[in-house]
């Protein structure tokens, strides 16, 4: 198979299975090694680039399913999840699936073995192909159980050395998506102090969309919540919790394109105060016509966006914290976009060179040039926006559609994308 997979790892799977699956007189043997091989290259083709140094590694893996594919975790978040395993000597992953994780936390808590680490899965098929995978990756002692992983978890006796980790299926009935992590399965919030019961490190996957706050409603002894995306993309809503352990605040992690990551902590009690400057309307805004005076004068200015994953705390003076005191500016109260005229190379997100502000009149000069847009607390939509103005994409120039001031004026402003 290897060798097939290699011969055409590049052709369209649909034209792949058009010239093999097509043949007359194919045996059932030979229809299944079809089937599989050109699943392997659709796979490698459509998760090569979040799996990219997995598939290197280990180059015989192989995909039970294309949506086993998609529910896998890209291969930074699950060396994300492995960082936070230090000190623990055992593993179950209560929902194994493809078994990226679990490879990964598996290999580091026992390298090269996989001595007491259990894979729970509950779909027969990707059980065998788990099973499969893990001697290929170096893990034969690791142990696949096909069933029930709560049951499997009762079964256990409490250890404080061992890590579960679980990310709750987010699928309910025709495939339609669930975002409370009470109706997801396994059930983890129904059976919480279980679980803390059985561990010393207890790791839940969330969807991206699950509120924080709720969050820590519905987990308690929550130590650290993190907030892990890549490339400005958020992926998941981590919850470490340990029992008996308080709440210490919020990790806000971002894969940047060069492979490092970005972390910023912000503290519980900056995450839960109320009096902590995180409301919008306490933050120092600007104006358009002191933006033009800037402009005017020849002086730079930044514009700063930051990553979804710090948004999602909703703790706007935050990013106001990473610069000298007074030096910056957030555009409008509701716009969450800040201008300076510093430039921080660490800032955790967006950063532009504000190139201008773009009048009425100017708009119509536009047409035909090449930007990206963005549009943040404006008007119209960025889609909308982008037909008015008839642009093309462009990856480093910039129109943020945005409001100014206290009085929310809408306004464009132009630049020249420095760093994310």
């Amino acid at each position: 198979m290897i060798a097939f997979i290699k011969n055409y790892d590049l052709q369209s799977p649909d034209e792949l299975r058009l010239k093999f699956l097509s043949k007359p007189g194919l045996s059932p043997e030979e229809k299944e090694f079809y089937s599989n091989a050109i699943l392997q290259i659709e796979c490698r083709q459509k998760f090569g680039r979040k799996l990219r140094n997995f598939l290197s590694g280990h180059p015989d893996f192989i995909f039970s399913s294309s949506l086993s594919g998609e529910q896998a975790s890209h291969e930074r978040v699950a060396a994300y999840h492995a960082s936070l395993a230090a000190g623990c000597t055992s593993l179950v992953d209560m929902t194994a699936g493809l078994g990226i994780d679990f490879i990964t936390l598996a290999s580091a808590i026992s390298p090269g073995k996989g001595t007491d680490c259990m894979a729970v899965e509950m779909n027969p098929a990707t059980a065998e192909t788990l099973k499969a995978n893990l001697a290929l990756c170096g893990l034969p002692e690791a142990e696949v159980v096909n069933g029930d992983s709560l049951a499997a978890v009762r079964s256990l006796r409490p250890d404080s050395g061992r890590l579960i980790f679980a990310d709750p299926a987010r699928r309910g009935s025709q495939d339609s998506r669930i975002y409370d992590p009470r109706q997801c399965s396994p059930d983890v919030v129904g059976a919480w102090d279980e679980l803390l019961s059985k561990c010393g490190l207890l790791l839940v996957k969330n969807s991206p969309m699950l509120d924080l706050k709720q969050a820590l409603r519905l987990f308690p002894h929550t130590e650290y919540i993190h907030v892990v995306g890549v490339r400005n993309e958020c992926k998941e809503v981590l919850i470490e919790a340990r029992a008996g352990a308080e709440f210490k605040g919020v990790k806000c992690v971002d894969f940047r394109a060069g492979g490092a990551a970005q972390t910023i902590f912000i503290s519980a009690s900056d995450f839960l105060g109320d009096n902590n400057g995180n409301r919008a309307d306490t933050l120092m805004t600007s104006d358009e016509r002191s933006l033009k005076e800037r402009l005017d004068k020849g002086m730079d200015l930044y514009l700063y966006e930051p990553n979804t994953s710090l948004m999602k705390t909703q703790c706007w003076q935050a990013p106001m914290n990473l610069f000298a005191k007074g030096s910056v500016e957030k555009l409008s109260p509701n716009s969450h976009i800040y201008v300076s005229p510093e430039h921080i190379d660490n800032f955790p997100g967006r950063v532009l060179h504000v190139d201008g502000i773009i009048g009425r009149r100017q708009i119509k000069r536009l047409k035909g040039g090449r930007y990206n847009i963005v549009t943040r607390n404006y008007p119209i939509k960025a889609d909308a926006l982008f037909q008015k103005i008839k642009v093309s994409p462009d990856a480093e120039k910039f129109i943020y559609g945005a409001t100014v001031g206290v009085n929310e004026t809408p306004i464009l402003i132009s630049g020249t994308l420095v760093n994310y």
